[in-house]
């Protein structure tokens, strides 16, 4: 696979003919002084010492015979024996594995099996080897300052270097001229100057030079005689290119060309990276430039070095569950990376296995000298990496192996090189399949197809997003994990509108995000989802508020979208997607459109099996409120967004109950079979109301609030917001809270005061809340009240009332109400309910004229706020919260006083 990388911006034009410039690299070339690499310390001075040293010989030996590395060693064999001839750059490519793995085979001596080499065996290897490496090709097809003809001279120099290494470590001498002459011609070619500049800033950018350098590095590991340039060149350009313009080596950046073409250096440095170290260890050294600029530096040796391990934690910490890595930026799909073994001896997770295709070099020798074993398997949960971009939410295999990855790059990752306009995207792969697309790569001619914002899963303003050659900046922030809760956000500002993306996963089956959509004036937003409605392959079928993909193998995806206010439009389209280098299909894209100025789409996505029970969602329509209401899988859930704070409300169901809330909105899961709420996730609420019982209200502003209401009495939550004072309801006293900066329980509501982005839980026992506690009552006292919330008055039913006064009827003698605040305080005093011949009024008594004469009602004090009237229905009464009351929870409570009962029930007061 070679790809025609095409000069950028730099470009200089020039019309020598392809010839003369390689007559003139060859006479620069002989006249090229060679000076030798004489490192501080020489831990190697024989050889081999590319892929490993002559102490590490009889560990190999063992392993070629035991799995997978004999049927690496097959490979290896059955390349050895293939014959290519050499009258093109490709074909000499060719030669140079076939030598390298010739050379491998007669030093370890042995044929798959491990029967020894017979004598024929191994003259024919031995002299197809010497013959390659005498005739090798020392030239760069066409001129040098287009950077497309660097790739194969360069890969052709590392693998002869390989073979010539193995060779005089099996005592086989070799010539190694043509070998130098080669290096020595990519070196001139990449340090001629041209119009006052080398060819090095001309047009080997980024990866170009870390080609250029892995070459020039392993030919000085392999003849370090006259490696003194190749090494200067190798050692500061590698350095400048992966810790300035690919990464920041303090932080963990990622690769700014993306996962493809952090493998594709890979495939041209680790040579280097192994040789050097065999060579000469861990030094740090200082290099000079050899092209006359300023990338002078004091190097470690790259295989030590940390900023190299920030790399390789980063492209291990993003693969996908089966080994290959993410689609994303100019990356092909379905490709996968072994390119890190030989840094597993550094840490174990640096290497995962073998997995995918799309390796130009034969790196099967390498695999068998490094012998890494798979690191261990990533958990599930939620990976964010910031300053890289990757926001990635995981699940175990148990649950499909959902992979939901959210890409938001800024700094040294959102180069200009090799992007794609994907900003805020999103991309969900689940059994071992892409489900929402991003469409991949295809080649750098041909990248157009998939480039620009309308092939990825991100919004629109008015039809458009980004451009490749100009990203703008995006940010992940607010990343947390509780059981069954994933969730992070990715901000950015494209075409005059602030774009927030509130993405999670809930119950580790729904991929949920709440797209939060502001600019100063109507524009039309698109929200776009790229499924794997496979072209031939797989299928689309369209619903009322989305549509079901099916994959070609056996995965699906449904979505369901809404928006506040409605939908404009629901259009179903074809975009493109690639399928392998220069290949692609079309697939089906859903785009959910909305006139408005400010707005904000809800759109639930779920991954499953084809065969499997699909997930049924519906839409609500509520004034300004986006609602899906969605079930699969055990678990049910409501969505509800606002544009802004206000009242949000669903009205229940058989499994979810009626929801009242403020704020601008919540995502809530219930178990199925019993409506228990499992886990929620507020935005910017003060208050939450289900069924007509607090879950829960802040002291004051509203919050975002993650929570998780587990089956072990435990409660986990995560305030992903600024410093708060909550109040959650909880029938009994906590045992043990971690996270709070303080905490207090008063009848029923837990008081919790919070450090800002702080994890909590709380653990609750139910069977310990009293050590003595009353006897079992003979009746039944119930509190009721409607509305609840309210503004204004609330009607409050004490059933069981109307007949306490009946004491020959084993009722006890009478009844105490009262509510309180919160925190406790009594706002209504407690009153004496003797006799119930109708009804009483909890009413304000700021001037009380109550007559104290009144059946059944004792006035209240001059400091109480309030107190009962009568009223014409019995066991009922009103309340009318006093002017100076603020809005918030309180606590109705109805007290059997000779038979220590209590019943409670929690209302709202919203002004």
């Amino acid at each position: 696979m070679k790809e025609e990388i095409c000069l950028q911006t730099q470009t200089v034009r020039v019309s020598m003919r392809a010839s003369l410039s390689i007559i003139i690299l060859l006479i620069t070339a002989m006249f090229t002084i060679a000076s030798p690499w004489t490192p501080p310390s020489v831990l190697e001075p024989n050889h081999p010492r590319i892929f490993f040293t002559s102490d590490d010989s009889a560990d190999i030996a063992g392993r070629i015979a035991t799995s997978p590395f004999s049927s690496y060693y097959s490979t290896v064999w059955s390349r050895a024996n293939a014959t290519s001839g050499n009258s093109s750059q490709a074909e000499d490519f060719s030669r140079s594995a076939i030598a390298m793995s010739a050379a491998f085979v007669l030093y370890f001596g042995v044929q798959p099996g491990g029967d020894t080499l017979t004598a024929a065996q191994r003259t024919s290897l031995q002299t197809k080897a010497l013959d390659y490496l005498d005739n090798m090709l020392i030239n760069i097809d066409g001129t040098v300052y287009d950077n497309s003809n660097y790739h194969y001279p360069c890969e052709r120099l590392i693998q002869y270097c390989a073979a010539y290494d193995l060779l005089q470590g099996a005592g086989i001498d070799a010539d190694s001229s043509r070998i130098a002459a080669l290096a020595n011609t990519i070196y001139d070619g990449a340090t001629t100057w041209l119009f006052g500049y080398p060819v090095d800033d001309i047009s080997l950018f980024m990866n170009h030079k870390l080609i250029v350098g892995g070459a020039l590095g392993c030919a000085a590991a392999t003849l370090p005689s006259q490696g003194g340039e190749w090494i200067n060149y190798a050692m500061t350009k590698i350095n400048k290119v992966a810790f300035t313009d690919e990464s920041d080596p303090t932080r963990i950046t990622g690769f700014a060309e993306g996962p493809h073409y952090f493998k594709y250096s890979m495939e041209h440095l680790l040579q280097f990276f192994m040789g050097m170290k065999h060579y000469c260890g861990d030094i740090t050294e200082p290099y000079i430039d050899p092209c006359g600029g300023d990338d002078n530096a004091d190097v470690r040796t790259f295989f030590y070095h940390e900023g190299w391990d920030s790399i390789y934690y980063w492209i291990s910490a993003i693969r996908l569950p089966d080994g290959k890595i993410p689609p994303l930026d100019d990356t092909f799909r379905r490709n996968g990376l072994c390119h890190t073994a030989p840094f597993a001896e550094k840490d174990p997770a640096f290497f995962w296995g073998v997995s995918g295709a799309g390796s130009r070099m034969f790196l099967y020798p390498m695999l068998i000298a490094v012998g890494a074993e798979p690191g261990p398997e990533l958990e599930p949960g939620v990976t964010c990496l910031p300053d890289a971009g990757n926001l990635i939410f995981r699940t175990g295999p148990e649950r499909g192996s959902i992979y939901f990855h959210i890409l938001a790059e800024h700094g040294v990752a959102n180069t200009s090189t090799h992007n794609q306009a994907d900003e805020t995207s999103f991309y969900i792969n689940a059994y071992g399949e892409d489900i929402a697309f991003d469409p991949g790569y295809i080649s750098y001619s041909e990248r157009g197809r998939v480039n620009a914002s309308v092939n990825h899963n991100m919004i629109l303003v008015n039809g458009a997003g980004t451009s490749t050659l100009s990203p703008v900046e995006s940010y992940l922030t607010d990343p947390f994990e509780i059981p069954l809760l994933y969730f992070g956000k990715a901000s950015t500002n494209y075409a005059g509108t602030d774009i927030e993306r509130n993405c999670m996963l809930i119950g580790e089956r729904f991929a949920v995000i709440i797209d939060d959509l502001r600019r100063g004036s109507s524009a039309t937003y698109t929200f776009q989802c790229h499924g794997n409605g496979l072209q031939g392959d797989g299928t689309f079928a369209s619903t009322p508020n989305g549509g079901v993909w099916t994959g070609a193998d056996s995965a699906a995806l449904k979505l369901a979208v809404d928006v506040v206010g409605g939908l404009s439009s629901m259009e179903y389209e074809t975009e493109t997607h690639e399928t392998g280098y220069n290949s692609w299909a079309d697939h089906t894209v859903a785009r959910a459109r909305k006139s408005a100025s400010n707005t904000k789409f809800l759109s639930v996505m779920f991954p499953y099996l084809q065969g499997d029970p699909e997930m049924t969602a519906s839409t609500a329509s509520i004034p300004n409120q986006a609602s899906i209401r969605f079930e699969a899988d055990g678990m049910a859930g409501i969505g509800i967004a606002r544009t802004d704070p206000e009242f949000f409300t669903f009205d229940g169901d058989t499994i979810i109950p009626e929801l009242f809330g403020h704020g601008e909105g919540a995502v809530l899961l219930f178990d199925s079979p019993d409506g228990e709420p499992t886990v929620l996730y507020t935005m910017n609420c003060d208050s939450l109301v289900l069924d007509g019982e607090l879950l829960f209200r802040t002291a004051s502003g509203a919050v975002n609030l993650g929570l998780h209401f587990g089956d072990d009495n435990l409660i986990t939550g995560f305030l992903n917001s600024f410093t708060a004072t909550i109040y959650l309801a909880l029938d009994y006293p906590p045992i043990a809270v971690t996270g709070a900066l303080s905490h207090s329980w008063s009848m029923g509501v837990l008081t919790l005061n919070l450090p800002a982005k702080s994890l909590f839980t709380v653990e609750y026992d139910p069977l310990a809340i009293d050590n003595n506690p009353a006897p079992v009552r003979p009746y039944d006292l119930n509190i009721s009240a409607y509305p609840n919330p309210f503004n204004s008055a609330v009607t409050i039913n004490i059933d069981g009332a109307a007949i306490c006064h009946s004491r020959a009827g084993g009722y006890p003698e009478g009844v105490a109400v009262e509510i309180y605040d919160v925190a406790g305080r009594r706002i209504v005093p407690v009153t004496e309910l003797v006799e119930v011949p109708g009804g009483f009024s909890v009413s304000d008594v700021a001037n009380p004229e109550i007559p104290s004469t009144q059946t059944g009602c004792k006035q209240g004090s001059g400091s109480d706020i309030a107190s009962l009237a009568k009223r014409s229905q019995g066991g009922s009464f009103i309340w009318t919260p006093d002017a100076s009351l603020p809005s918030g929870v309180y606590l109705v409570r109805a007290h059997f006083e000779d038979a220590a009962v209590t019943v409670s029930r929690r209302i709202v007061y919203l002004k």
